[in-house]
């Protein structure tokens, strides 16, 4: 049988939101062709497996396999080798299609000959949506970028989401390797993959409504672990292709080292690794507290501890920077969480106690005396926290005008 479309899923342990999303498969309405779904098994311990071994479709064909886990690396590299059809749309176990999702996809291929096209994801009703979770995809873009796009906007490869994008298949056949499972935790390996497929070019077209709903609930802490990750992986990813790390945040991160105040690394028989991890484990039980207050000051205070959580996984993958992380980590929570904290204090937005209060002030002290206040990347990093928001309003008009060219041109 000749397919148009391949859908490849890895899953792990996630079977009764995998049932939504094949039974929304199940709904697609028709696009004139066949299509079949490839599901791998990622080693699920609950009943993933015996679910999948005995799954029917009368809708489209469909082919389970099962892998001891190993990641979602290897999991999609295998159905994309058991993958038959012209087209291949990647996705994912927690992301339900909307019933045109497919249709969608092909007629965009279709009528205008797109090599990449990348849908929207949004959260689904279901979800438990936070204010981490409305950060996370909308200012703060730490997850995904579609709120600085527009219907149409060509992009770069960073925006290969492997959670809704389709594309022919015979090009990501041509690469030498698939997913790289040197990416042994979250994070990169589906933009490396696009790295490597595209260059720089802004090929990936976005359509905004192309729509999968992203059935997936993050706390404040989980997600502060999601970025720890990332930022390991970015270290994997810029060692791979050194070309890219200023745009994974490597100057930031050597700017933020610089910061670091030189006299205070001579106490180091004093320093207490535990006594920073309780600190900062602190900082984000406080604030995990208040995840139903949408703000701006919450914003504030997410772009600062996601930065921070990002930058200590780079400090930890990297070997050489290990023991100095130590000092880079206080500097990282005074530059990028003082302010934000701060505001987040004199606002009537918290009902902390005098007790909780006096805490947070007493870890902004402590963390302050590690950076250099005379160094000029201080004064630059500062300055960066303090234009953010003048920073973002900046990007949103800038690709703006870049998409209107890219229609034009």
């Amino acid at each position: 049988m000749n397919y148009l479309i391949s859908v490849v899923i890895p899953t792990y342990n996630r079977l009764p939101i995998l049932k939504l999303t094949l039974q929304a498969y199940e709904d697609q309405e028709d696009f004139g062709g066949f299509f079949e779904v490839i599901i791998v098994d990622d080693g699920s311990s609950d009943e993933t497996w015996n679910y999948l071994a005995e799954y029917k479709s009368s809708r489209f064909s469909f082919s389970a396999h099962h892998q001891v886990n190993q990641g979602p690396a290897m999991a999609r590299n295998i159905a994309i080798s058991k993958a038959k059809g012209e087209y291949l749309v990647i996705s994912g176990d927690d992301i339900i299609p909307s019933k045109d999702f497919l249709s969608k996809h092909y007629r965009a291929h279709q009528s205008a000959l797109e090599t990449i096209v990348l849908g929207k994801i949004v959260w689904h009703p279901l979800s438990n949506i936070n204010s981490v979770m409305k950060h996370v995809d909308g200012v703060g873009a730490q997850q995904f970028s579609y709120y600085y796009m527009t219907n149409g906007m060509k992009l770069d490869f960073r925006h290969f989401y492997t959670s809704n994008i389709s594309l022919n298949r015979q090009s990501i056949m041509k690469l030498e390797n698939l997913f790289d499972t040197d990416f042994y935790l979250y994070g990169y390996e589906d933009v490396e993959l696009g790295y490597r497929l595209i260059g720089n070019r802004d090929i990936i077209t976005y359509y905004e409504d192309i729509i999968g709903y992203h059935h997936h609930s993050y706390t404040l802490e989980s997600f502060c672990k999601r970025q720890y990750c990332a930022g390991r992986m970015a270290c994997i990813f810029k060692d791979k292709h050194p070309s890219i790390s200023d745009k994974i945040g490597f100057p930031e991160l050597q700017c933020l080292i610089k910061s670091v105040n030189k006299k205070e690394r001579f106490l180091e028989k004093t320093i207490d690794s535990k006594k920073l991890q309780e600190q900062e484990e602190f900082i984000v039980n406080i604030f995990e507290r208040y995840t139903n207050l949408d703000s701006a000051l919450m914003n504030d205070v997410y772009l600062g501890l996601f930065k921070y959580f990002y930058f200590k996984g780079m400090l930890h993958e990297q070997k050489h920077l290990v023991n100095l992380s130590i000092f880079v980590l206080p500097c990282a929570i005074d530059i990028y969480l003082s302010q934000p904290i701060n505001r987040f204090l004199t606002s009537e937005e918290h009902n902390l106690e005098i007790t909780q209060i006096n805490k947070l002030h007493f870890i902004l002290a402590y963390c302050s005396k590690y950076t250099k206040k005379s160094s000029p990347n201080y004064y630059l990093n500062k300055i960066k926290t303090l234009l953010r928001p003048i920073k973002l309003k900046i990007k949103l008009f800038y690709l703006s005008i870049k998409n209107i060219f890219n229609l034009l041109g």
